[in-house]
């Protein structure tokens, strides 16, 4: 999970075996890691990173396209659209149509 923070390996390449499921798990439930979709784990800190990177871009430029803060992420469409859709039903974001803006 901290080999390549804004590409993170599958939940299921994480979970290839039941201790690996097992320490996923703890992970999760501590707070370590963060789960943002059904496939897709971050840990904690570099979900917090991506926030703030997300953020700033949006204090930046007013508005972006989940392609746009795909791209300086320098992320996938696996991982964005999850993340931004966390930040929008935690209230640090708005969709408004293909933008996002800080709420």
């Amino acid at each position: 999970l901290s080999v390549n923070p804004m590409n993170p390996p599958g939940r299921a390449e994480l979970s290839a075996c039941s201790n690996s499921r097992r320490a996923l798990s703890f992970l999760v439930r501590s707070g370590v890691a963060i789960e943002l979709a059904e496939k897709v784990v971050i840990l904690a800190i570099h979900h917090e990173r991506a926030c703030g990177i997300v953020a700033s871009y949006l204090e930046e430029h007013g508005r972006a396209t989940a392609s746009d803060l795909r791209q300086h992420l320098g992320t996938s469409r696996r991982v964005i659209m999850p993340l931004l859709e966390r930040m929008d039903s935690e209230g640090k974001t708005k969709r408004d149509g293909d933008y996002r803006t800080l709420a």
